[in-house]
Protein backbone atom coordinates (compact mmCIF):
# COMPACT_ATOMS: atom_id res chain seq x y z
CA UNK A 1 0.00 0.00 0.00
CA UNK A 2 2.90 2.67 0.70
CA UNK A 3 3.79 2.14 -2.71
CA UNK A 4 0.66 3.50 -4.11
CA UNK A 5 1.00 6.55 -2.08
CA UNK A 6 4.39 7.22 -3.21
CA UNK A 7 3.49 7.05 -6.86
CA UNK A 8 -0.01 9.25 -5.71
CA UNK A 9 1.89 11.69 -4.23
CA UNK A 10 4.15 12.13 -7.17
CA UNK A 11 1.78 11.96 -9.52
CA UNK A 12 -0.07 14.84 -7.68
CA UNK A 13 2.58 16.99 -6.06
CA UNK A 14 4.09 18.66 -9.25
CA UNK A 15 -0.10 19.38 -10.70
CA UNK A 16 -0.56 20.69 -7.94
CA UNK A 17 1.58 24.03 -7.85
CA UNK A 18 2.09 23.90 -11.87
CA UNK A 19 -0.57 26.94 -11.94
CA UNK A 20 2.39 28.75 -9.95
CA UNK A 21 4.85 29.99 -11.81
CA UNK A 22 7.40 31.09 -9.05
CA UNK A 23 6.07 29.65 -5.66
CA UNK A 24 8.44 32.65 -4.46
CA UNK A 25 6.42 35.63 -6.18
CA UNK A 26 3.18 33.66 -5.43
CA UNK A 27 0.91 35.92 -3.40
CA UNK A 28 -0.07 32.39 -1.97
CA UNK A 29 3.21 31.52 -0.48
CA UNK A 30 3.85 35.36 0.11
CA UNK A 31 1.28 37.97 0.13
CA UNK A 32 2.68 40.57 2.24
CA UNK A 33 5.25 41.28 -0.78
CA UNK A 34 2.48 43.30 -2.61
CA UNK A 35 1.32 45.27 0.65
CA UNK A 36 3.27 48.09 2.06
CA UNK A 37 6.86 46.86 3.83
CA UNK A 38 6.30 48.79 7.02
CA UNK A 39 3.71 51.28 8.65
CA UNK A 40 6.19 54.43 8.79
CA UNK A 41 6.38 54.28 4.65
CA UNK A 42 4.57 54.88 2.09
CA UNK A 43 3.75 52.15 -0.57
CA UNK A 44 5.90 52.66 -3.45
CA UNK A 45 3.01 52.30 -6.58
CA UNK A 46 5.19 49.25 -8.38
CA UNK A 47 2.35 46.88 -9.72
CA UNK A 48 0.50 44.18 -8.52
CA UNK A 49 0.32 40.47 -9.64
CA UNK A 50 -1.70 40.55 -12.84
CA UNK A 51 -2.44 36.45 -12.61
CA UNK A 52 -2.65 33.76 -10.32
CA UNK A 53 0.87 32.66 -8.82
CA UNK A 54 2.43 35.48 -11.03
CA UNK A 55 4.58 38.00 -9.79
CA UNK A 56 4.70 42.03 -9.82
CA UNK A 57 4.25 42.98 -13.19
CA UNK A 58 7.21 45.35 -14.29
CA UNK A 59 5.01 47.75 -16.58
CA UNK A 60 2.29 49.11 -13.87
CA UNK A 61 3.91 51.81 -12.54
CA UNK A 62 2.89 55.23 -11.55
CA UNK A 63 0.15 57.12 -10.64
CA UNK A 64 -3.69 55.26 -10.94
CA UNK A 65 -6.32 57.26 -12.35
CA UNK A 66 -9.92 55.97 -14.26
CA UNK A 67 -8.57 56.47 -17.79
CA UNK A 68 -4.68 54.41 -16.66
CA UNK A 69 -4.21 50.97 -16.01
CA UNK A 70 -4.92 49.63 -12.69
CA UNK A 71 -3.08 46.45 -12.54
CA UNK A 72 -1.09 46.76 -10.57
CA UNK A 73 9.82 47.10 11.49
CA UNK A 74 9.66 50.23 13.59
CA UNK A 75 12.84 51.22 15.80
CA UNK A 76 11.90 50.56 19.29
CA UNK A 77 11.63 54.33 20.74
CA UNK A 78 9.82 55.36 16.59
CA UNK A 79 12.81 57.83 16.85
CA UNK A 80 11.75 59.83 19.90
CA UNK A 81 15.61 59.49 21.64
CA UNK A 82 16.89 61.10 18.29
CA UNK A 83 14.00 63.83 18.45
CA UNK A 84 14.76 64.50 21.78
CA UNK A 85 18.44 65.40 21.10
CA UNK A 86 18.07 67.27 17.88
CA UNK A 87 16.02 70.68 16.96
CA UNK A 88 13.26 69.39 14.88
CA UNK A 89 11.95 70.79 12.03
CA UNK A 90 8.83 70.06 9.66
CA UNK A 91 10.12 67.05 7.98
CA UNK A 92 11.49 65.45 11.51
CA UNK A 93 7.97 66.11 12.80
CA UNK A 94 6.38 64.49 9.84
CA UNK A 95 9.18 61.34 9.63
CA UNK A 96 8.53 61.10 13.59
CA UNK A 97 4.32 60.82 12.96
CA UNK A 98 4.96 58.17 10.14
CA UNK A 99 6.88 56.32 12.71
CA UNK A 100 4.13 56.66 15.70
CA UNK A 101 1.18 58.12 14.65
CA UNK A 102 -1.19 54.65 15.39
CA UNK A 103 -3.37 55.95 11.79
CA UNK A 104 -0.73 55.20 9.76
CA UNK A 105 -0.54 51.40 11.77
CA UNK A 106 -3.97 50.93 11.06
CA UNK A 107 -4.16 51.85 6.90
CA UNK A 108 -0.86 49.01 7.35
CA UNK A 109 -2.44 46.13 8.97
CA UNK A 110 -5.76 46.83 6.60
CA UNK A 111 -3.25 46.82 3.41
CA UNK A 112 -1.48 43.41 4.99
CA UNK A 113 -5.37 41.97 5.49
CA UNK A 114 -6.29 42.53 2.11
CA UNK A 115 -2.54 40.89 0.73
CA UNK A 116 -3.86 37.76 2.43
CA UNK A 117 -7.14 37.98 1.18
CA UNK A 118 -4.93 37.97 -2.47
CA UNK A 119 -3.47 34.93 -1.25
CA UNK A 120 -6.26 33.31 -0.04
CA UNK A 121 -7.76 33.57 -4.12
CA UNK A 122 -4.24 32.44 -5.22
CA UNK A 123 -4.42 29.41 -3.32
CA UNK A 124 -7.58 28.30 -4.79
CA UNK A 125 -5.76 27.19 -7.90
CA UNK A 126 -3.93 24.73 -6.41
CA UNK A 127 -5.71 21.29 -4.90
CA UNK A 128 -6.24 20.31 -1.79
CA UNK A 129 -3.88 17.33 -0.71
CA UNK A 130 -4.88 15.53 2.11
CA UNK A 131 -3.64 12.94 4.99
CA UNK A 132 -6.75 10.84 6.57
CA UNK A 133 -6.70 7.95 9.27
CA UNK A 134 -9.11 5.90 11.30
CA UNK A 135 -7.67 3.39 13.38
CA UNK A 136 -9.12 1.38 16.72
CA UNK A 137 -9.92 -2.49 17.65
CA UNK A 138 -12.71 -4.54 16.21
CA UNK A 139 -14.77 -7.16 17.87
CA UNK A 140 -17.06 -8.84 15.52
CA UNK A 141 -19.49 -12.10 16.46
CA UNK A 142 -20.57 -14.41 13.82
CA UNK A 143 -23.18 -17.60 13.80
CA UNK A 144 -21.42 -20.87 13.61
CA UNK A 145 -22.21 -24.26 14.17
CA UNK A 146 -21.63 -25.52 17.45
CA UNK A 147 -21.65 -21.97 18.52
CA UNK A 148 -20.50 -18.18 18.06
CA UNK A 149 -17.59 -17.29 15.94
CA UNK A 150 -15.41 -14.26 17.25
CA UNK A 151 -13.18 -11.85 15.69
CA UNK A 152 -11.14 -9.39 16.63
CA UNK A 153 -8.06 -7.34 16.91
CA UNK A 154 -6.61 -3.83 15.76
CA UNK A 155 -6.74 -1.82 12.20
CA UNK A 156 -5.75 1.12 10.65
CA UNK A 157 -7.06 2.55 7.31
CA UNK A 158 -4.22 5.30 6.28
CA UNK A 159 -5.18 7.45 2.68
CA UNK A 160 -4.60 10.59 0.79
CA UNK A 161 -7.15 12.36 -0.57
CA UNK A 162 -7.15 14.61 -3.51
CA UNK A 163 -9.54 17.31 -4.75
CA UNK A 164 -8.61 19.34 -7.42
CA UNK A 165 -11.11 22.34 -9.36
CA UNK A 166 -9.66 21.71 -12.77
CA UNK A 167 -12.25 24.22 -15.11
CA UNK A 168 -14.91 27.04 -13.30
CA UNK A 169 -15.39 28.93 -16.04
CA UNK A 170 -13.76 31.93 -14.67
CA UNK A 171 -14.99 32.37 -10.90
CA UNK A 172 -11.35 31.88 -9.39
CA UNK A 173 -10.21 34.14 -12.17
CA UNK A 174 -12.47 37.13 -10.64
CA UNK A 175 -12.17 36.10 -7.48
CA UNK A 176 -8.36 36.79 -7.64
CA UNK A 177 -9.06 40.12 -9.69
CA UNK A 178 -11.40 41.35 -7.43
CA UNK A 179 -8.87 40.78 -4.48
CA UNK A 180 -5.67 42.23 -6.24
CA UNK A 181 -8.25 45.41 -6.75
CA UNK A 182 -9.17 45.65 -3.12
CA UNK A 183 -5.21 44.62 -2.14
CA UNK A 184 -4.85 47.91 -4.58
CA UNK A 185 -6.91 49.93 -3.07
CA UNK A 186 -5.89 49.67 0.77
CA UNK A 187 -2.17 50.35 -1.01
CA UNK A 188 -3.25 53.49 -2.07
CA UNK A 189 -5.90 54.48 1.11
CA UNK A 190 -2.72 53.72 2.54
CA UNK A 191 -0.70 56.63 0.73
CA UNK A 192 -3.88 58.65 1.40
CA UNK A 193 -3.10 58.37 5.15
CA UNK A 194 0.65 59.30 5.03
CA UNK A 195 -0.32 62.49 3.09
CA UNK A 196 -3.28 63.22 5.67
CA UNK A 197 -1.29 62.44 8.18
CA UNK A 198 1.67 64.79 6.79
CA UNK A 199 -0.89 67.24 6.71
CA UNK A 200 -2.27 67.27 9.85
CA UNK A 201 1.19 67.97 10.91
CA UNK A 202 2.11 70.38 8.30
CA UNK A 203 -1.34 71.99 9.76
CA UNK A 204 -0.56 71.76 13.29
CA UNK A 205 2.83 72.95 13.21
CA UNK A 206 1.87 76.06 11.68
CA UNK A 207 -0.81 76.75 14.54
CA UNK A 208 1.99 75.55 17.21
CA UNK A 209 4.55 78.26 15.82
CA UNK A 210 2.21 81.02 15.19
CA UNK A 211 0.65 80.58 19.03
CA UNK A 212 4.39 81.20 19.47
CA UNK A 213 5.33 83.97 17.34
CA UNK A 214 1.63 85.68 18.65
CA UNK A 215 3.20 85.11 22.10
CA UNK A 216 6.39 86.93 20.91
CA UNK A 217 4.40 89.51 19.76
CA UNK A 218 2.08 90.27 23.07
CA UNK A 219 5.57 90.32 24.62
CA UNK A 220 6.46 92.53 22.33
CA UNK A 221 2.76 94.76 22.64
CA UNK A 222 3.59 94.55 26.80
CA UNK A 223 7.05 96.31 25.81
CA UNK A 224 5.29 98.83 23.85
CA UNK A 225 2.64 99.64 26.60
CA UNK A 226 5.46 99.77 29.62
CA UNK A 227 7.03 102.26 27.74
CA UNK A 228 3.84 104.28 27.07
CA UNK A 229 3.34 104.23 30.37
CA UNK A 230 6.97 105.27 31.18
CA UNK A 231 6.11 107.91 28.67
CA UNK A 232 3.00 109.54 30.56
CA UNK A 233 5.08 109.00 33.63
CA UNK A 234 7.70 111.05 32.91
CA UNK A 235 5.12 113.69 30.86
CA UNK A 236 3.32 113.49 34.17
CA UNK A 237 6.43 114.53 36.19
CA UNK A 238 7.19 117.80 34.33
CA UNK A 239 4.07 118.96 34.84
CA UNK A 240 2.99 118.11 31.06
CA UNK A 241 0.28 115.40 31.18
CA UNK A 242 -2.22 114.42 33.66
CA UNK A 243 -3.17 111.41 36.07
CA UNK A 244 -5.88 110.60 33.12
CA UNK A 245 -3.16 110.24 30.83
CA UNK A 246 -1.00 107.62 33.28
CA UNK A 247 -3.97 105.83 34.13
CA UNK A 248 -5.26 105.26 30.57
CA UNK A 249 -1.85 103.93 29.86
CA UNK A 250 -1.50 101.63 32.98
CA UNK A 251 -5.18 100.17 31.94
CA UNK A 252 -3.60 99.96 28.66
CA UNK A 253 -0.20 98.01 30.28
CA UNK A 254 -3.25 95.40 32.10
CA UNK A 255 -4.92 94.73 28.46
CA UNK A 256 -1.21 93.78 27.44
CA UNK A 257 -0.65 91.58 30.14
CA UNK A 258 -4.25 89.73 29.39
CA UNK A 259 -2.79 89.12 26.11
CA UNK A 260 0.47 87.67 26.86
CA UNK A 261 -1.48 84.79 29.05
CA UNK A 262 -4.28 84.36 26.77
CA UNK A 263 -0.92 83.99 24.20
CA UNK A 264 0.70 81.52 26.37
CA UNK A 265 -2.58 79.40 26.52
CA UNK A 266 -2.88 78.97 22.82
CA UNK A 267 0.78 77.93 22.72
CA UNK A 268 -0.13 75.12 25.13
CA UNK A 269 -3.05 74.25 23.58
CA UNK A 270 -1.82 73.93 20.14
CA UNK A 271 1.40 72.07 21.84
CA UNK A 272 -1.32 69.08 22.60
CA UNK A 273 -2.47 69.17 19.16
CA UNK A 274 0.71 68.94 17.45
CA UNK A 275 1.70 65.84 19.77
CA UNK A 276 -1.18 63.88 18.78
CA UNK A 277 -0.67 64.70 15.48
CA UNK A 278 2.88 63.33 15.90
CA UNK A 279 1.53 60.42 18.17
CA UNK A 280 3.45 61.31 20.93
CA UNK A 281 2.42 62.55 24.44
CA UNK A 282 2.33 66.33 24.97
CA UNK A 283 4.54 65.97 27.85
CA UNK A 284 7.18 64.71 26.42
CA UNK A 285 9.13 68.17 25.33
CA UNK A 286 10.58 68.30 21.95
CA UNK A 287 13.39 70.97 20.57
CA UNK A 288 11.39 72.84 18.40
CA UNK A 289 12.70 75.20 14.77
CA UNK A 290 10.36 77.55 13.88
CA UNK A 291 8.83 79.58 10.95
CA UNK A 292 11.89 81.55 10.23
CA UNK A 293 13.51 79.00 8.64
CA UNK A 294 10.58 77.55 6.82
CA UNK A 295 10.49 79.36 3.55
CA UNK A 296 7.17 80.57 2.32
CA UNK A 297 6.46 79.46 -1.08
CA UNK A 298 6.31 81.85 -3.71
CA UNK A 299 3.90 80.63 -6.35
CA UNK A 300 0.95 78.39 -7.15
CA UNK A 301 0.43 76.19 -9.87
CA UNK A 302 -0.33 77.35 -12.95
CA UNK A 303 -4.07 77.56 -12.61
CA UNK A 304 -6.93 76.11 -10.66
CA UNK A 305 -8.19 73.80 -13.72
CA UNK A 306 -4.40 72.53 -14.09
CA UNK A 307 -4.30 71.81 -10.39
CA UNK A 308 -7.52 70.00 -10.38
CA UNK A 309 -6.43 67.68 -13.54
CA UNK A 310 -3.37 66.96 -11.83
CA UNK A 311 -5.65 65.55 -8.81
CA UNK A 312 -7.89 63.35 -11.01
CA UNK A 313 -4.44 61.69 -11.94
CA UNK A 314 -2.33 61.08 -8.90
CA UNK A 315 -4.56 61.84 -5.44
CA UNK A 316 -4.05 57.94 -4.39
CA UNK A 317 -8.44 58.17 -2.78
CA UNK A 318 -9.38 58.63 -6.03
CA UNK A 319 -7.55 55.97 -7.66
CA UNK A 320 -8.45 53.49 -4.55
CA UNK A 321 -11.92 54.13 -5.90
CA UNK A 322 -11.73 53.29 -8.75
CA UNK A 323 -9.99 50.05 -7.55
CA UNK A 324 -13.02 49.82 -5.99
CA UNK A 325 -14.88 50.17 -8.95
CA UNK A 326 -12.87 47.20 -10.78
CA UNK A 327 -13.25 45.17 -7.54
CA UNK A 328 -17.52 45.11 -8.16
CA UNK A 329 -17.23 44.52 -11.46
CA UNK A 330 -15.14 40.99 -10.95
CA UNK A 331 -17.92 40.32 -8.21
CA UNK A 332 -20.57 40.61 -11.31
CA UNK A 333 -18.04 37.78 -13.04
CA UNK A 334 -17.71 35.65 -10.29
CA UNK A 335 -21.74 35.53 -9.50
CA UNK A 336 -22.29 35.28 -13.37
CA UNK A 337 -20.04 32.09 -13.15
CA UNK A 338 -22.28 30.60 -11.33
CA UNK A 339 -24.52 29.77 -13.73
CA UNK A 340 -21.80 27.68 -15.15
CA UNK A 341 -20.09 24.10 -14.43
CA UNK A 342 -17.13 22.79 -12.98
CA UNK A 343 -14.93 20.34 -13.66
CA UNK A 344 -12.57 19.23 -11.46
CA UNK A 345 -10.58 15.87 -9.66
CA UNK A 346 -10.57 13.84 -7.42
CA UNK A 347 -9.05 10.53 -5.86
CA UNK A 348 -7.59 8.87 -3.15
CA UNK A 349 -5.22 5.96 -1.95
CA UNK A 350 -4.70 4.19 0.64
CA UNK A 351 -5.72 0.63 2.43
CA UNK A 352 -6.35 -1.04 5.27
CA UNK A 353 -4.17 -2.96 7.68
CA UNK A 354 -4.73 -4.69 10.89
CA UNK A 355 -4.49 -8.47 12.36
CA UNK A 356 -7.33 -10.59 13.38
CA UNK A 357 -7.64 -13.01 16.43
CA UNK A 358 -10.43 -15.93 15.63
CA UNK A 359 -11.38 -17.97 17.92
CA UNK A 360 -13.54 -20.60 16.36
CA UNK A 361 -16.26 -23.17 18.41
CA UNK A 362 -14.10 -26.74 19.35
CA UNK A 363 -11.11 -25.05 17.46
CA UNK A 364 -7.85 -23.66 18.88
CA UNK A 365 -7.05 -19.72 18.46
CA UNK A 366 -5.48 -18.23 15.49
CA UNK A 367 -4.47 -14.88 14.36
CA UNK A 368 -3.20 -13.64 11.02
CA UNK A 369 -2.59 -9.70 9.65
CA UNK A 370 -3.47 -8.67 6.40
CA UNK A 371 -3.17 -5.79 3.96
CA UNK A 372 -5.49 -4.12 1.33
CA UNK A 373 -4.37 -1.58 -0.92
CA UNK A 374 -6.99 1.05 -2.16
CA UNK A 375 -6.72 3.62 -4.78
CA UNK A 376 -9.21 5.71 -6.67
CA UNK A 377 -9.15 8.87 -9.28
CA UNK A 378 -12.51 10.46 -10.42
CA UNK A 379 -12.76 13.02 -13.42
CA UNK A 380 -16.03 15.06 -11.07
CA UNK A 381 -18.65 17.12 -13.04
CA UNK A 382 -21.39 19.69 -11.33
CA UNK A 383 -23.68 21.94 -12.74
CA UNK A 384 -26.23 23.94 -10.30
CA UNK A 385 -29.05 23.79 -12.56
CA UNK A 386 -32.26 25.33 -10.34
CA UNK A 387 -31.32 26.84 -6.64
CA UNK A 388 -34.41 28.94 -6.15
CA UNK A 389 -33.28 31.84 -8.62
CA UNK A 390 -30.21 32.90 -5.45
CA UNK A 391 -27.58 33.02 -8.35
CA UNK A 392 -29.97 35.61 -10.16
CA UNK A 393 -30.48 37.69 -7.20
CA UNK A 394 -26.60 37.64 -6.50
CA UNK A 395 -25.99 38.85 -10.04
CA UNK A 396 -28.17 41.46 -8.95
CA UNK A 397 -26.99 42.46 -5.64
CA UNK A 398 -23.16 42.34 -7.56
CA UNK A 399 -24.26 45.00 -10.12
CA UNK A 400 -25.85 47.08 -7.56
CA UNK A 401 -22.56 47.36 -5.28
CA UNK A 402 -20.65 48.04 -8.83
CA UNK A 403 -23.27 50.94 -9.65
CA UNK A 404 -22.88 52.35 -6.13
CA UNK A 405 -18.77 52.18 -6.23
CA UNK A 406 -19.39 54.10 -10.01
CA UNK A 407 -21.85 56.64 -8.19
CA UNK A 408 -19.08 57.05 -5.49
CA UNK A 409 -16.24 57.49 -7.63
CA UNK A 410 -18.42 60.22 -9.27
CA UNK A 411 -19.46 61.92 -5.79
CA UNK A 412 -15.44 61.52 -4.66
CA UNK A 413 -14.22 63.34 -8.21
CA UNK A 414 -16.87 66.04 -7.56
CA UNK A 415 -15.57 66.32 -4.03
CA UNK A 416 -12.07 66.48 -4.99
CA UNK A 417 -12.57 69.56 -7.03
CA UNK A 418 -14.07 70.98 -4.78
CA UNK A 419 -11.67 70.87 -2.54
CA UNK A 420 -8.93 71.73 -5.13
CA UNK A 421 -10.98 74.79 -5.94
CA UNK A 422 -11.03 76.18 -2.48
CA UNK A 423 -7.93 75.56 -1.49
CA UNK A 424 -5.99 77.15 -4.70
CA UNK A 425 -8.66 80.15 -4.14
CA UNK A 426 -7.62 80.40 -0.18
CA UNK A 427 -3.72 79.78 -1.06
CA UNK A 428 -3.98 82.98 -3.78
CA UNK A 429 -6.02 85.01 -1.41
CA UNK A 430 -3.42 83.79 1.33
CA UNK A 431 -0.50 85.53 -0.66
CA UNK A 432 -2.14 88.51 -1.34
CA UNK A 433 -3.12 89.22 2.56
CA UNK A 434 0.24 88.33 3.62
CA UNK A 435 1.76 91.36 1.46
CA UNK A 436 -0.73 93.27 2.64
CA UNK A 437 0.07 92.65 5.99
CA UNK A 438 4.08 93.29 5.85
CA UNK A 439 2.80 96.81 4.37
CA UNK A 440 0.51 97.08 7.59
CA UNK A 441 3.30 96.29 9.78
CA UNK A 442 5.39 99.00 8.29
CA UNK A 443 3.01 101.44 8.14
CA UNK A 444 2.10 100.53 12.14
CA UNK A 445 5.20 100.96 13.21
CA UNK A 446 5.61 104.57 11.12
CA UNK A 447 2.66 105.57 12.94
CA UNK A 448 3.25 104.60 16.19
CA UNK A 449 6.87 106.22 16.15
CA UNK A 450 5.26 109.25 15.15
CA UNK A 451 2.94 109.13 17.35
CA UNK A 452 5.41 108.69 20.37
CA UNK A 453 7.63 111.49 19.35
CA UNK A 454 4.14 113.85 19.13
CA UNK A 455 3.38 112.40 22.23
CA UNK A 456 6.86 112.90 23.93
CA UNK A 457 7.16 117.24 22.56
CA UNK A 458 3.71 117.23 23.46
CA UNK A 459 2.15 117.74 20.35
CA UNK A 460 -0.10 114.69 20.74
CA UNK A 461 -2.73 113.05 23.42
CA UNK A 462 -1.94 109.86 24.90
CA UNK A 463 -5.20 108.81 23.67
CA UNK A 464 -3.67 108.93 19.62
CA UNK A 465 -0.55 107.22 21.24
CA UNK A 466 -2.61 104.31 22.67
CA UNK A 467 -4.19 103.91 19.80
CA UNK A 468 -1.33 103.53 17.44
CA UNK A 469 -0.18 101.07 20.12
CA UNK A 470 -3.03 99.55 19.42
CA UNK A 471 -2.78 99.39 15.94
CA UNK A 472 0.50 98.25 15.67
CA UNK A 473 0.10 94.88 17.98
CA UNK A 474 -2.42 94.09 15.71
CA UNK A 475 -0.39 94.73 12.91
CA UNK A 476 1.98 92.01 14.39
CA UNK A 477 -0.58 89.53 14.88
CA UNK A 478 -1.93 89.88 11.28
CA UNK A 479 1.80 89.45 10.25
CA UNK A 480 2.18 86.37 12.00
CA UNK A 481 -1.18 84.77 10.93
CA UNK A 482 -0.76 86.02 7.30
CA UNK A 483 2.54 84.40 7.10
CA UNK A 484 0.98 81.22 8.85
CA UNK A 485 -1.91 81.32 6.49
CA UNK A 486 0.29 81.07 3.60
CA UNK A 487 2.17 78.33 4.46
CA UNK A 488 -0.94 76.21 5.47
CA UNK A 489 -2.73 77.29 2.43
CA UNK A 490 -0.13 76.06 0.42
CA UNK A 491 0.04 72.84 2.08
CA UNK A 492 -3.84 72.44 1.80
CA UNK A 493 -3.28 72.99 -2.07
CA UNK A 494 -0.76 70.04 -2.04
CA UNK A 495 -2.72 67.45 -0.07
CA UNK A 496 -5.69 68.42 -2.17
CA UNK A 497 -3.66 67.99 -5.34
CA UNK A 498 -2.28 64.41 -4.08
CA UNK A 499 1.21 65.37 -3.74
CA UNK A 500 3.92 66.30 -0.63
CA UNK A 501 4.54 69.93 -1.72
CA UNK A 502 3.50 72.94 -3.87
CA UNK A 503 5.49 74.00 -6.23
CA UNK A 504 7.67 77.22 -6.08
CA UNK A 505 8.10 79.95 -8.39
CA UNK A 506 8.11 83.38 -8.49
CA UNK A 507 6.18 86.28 -6.49
CA UNK A 508 6.24 88.61 -9.56
CA UNK A 509 3.68 85.65 -11.45
CA UNK A 510 1.35 85.30 -8.53
CA UNK A 511 0.97 88.91 -8.54
CA UNK A 512 0.82 89.09 -12.27
CA UNK A 513 -2.48 85.85 -11.90
CA UNK A 514 -4.12 87.78 -8.46
CA UNK A 515 -3.44 91.38 -10.13
CA UNK A 516 -1.11 92.49 -7.67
Amino acid sequence: MAKWVIRFSWLVLPCGFSACTSLQDSAATNPYQYAPSRPGKPWPVTGMPLAPGQGRDPGTTGAVHPTHRLTGNLPADGGIAAAVARTNDLADLIDLAQRNNPATRVAWEQARTAAARLGIADSAYAPVLALLATGGYTHEDYPAPGGILEAEGPSINPSVSLQWSLIDFGRRRAAFEGAAQQLLQANLQFNRAHQRLAFDVQRTFYAFDTSRAEQAAAEASLETARSVERAAEVRLERGLGTETDLLQARQELARANFDLQTARRRVSDSWALLAEAVGISPSLVLPMGDLSSQALPTHLVASVESAMDRAMRQRPDLAAQVAEVRAREAEVRRSEAEFRPRIGLSGTAGGNLGRWYVTAPGNPSSSYSYTEAEYAAYLTFSWNVFDGFERNNRVREAKSRRDEAESRLVALELQAQREVWQAYANARASFVQYDFARALLTASENGYESALRAYDNGLGTVVQLLTAERDLAQARMILVRGRADVLTSSAALAFAIGEPRQETGSRDEVSRRTGR
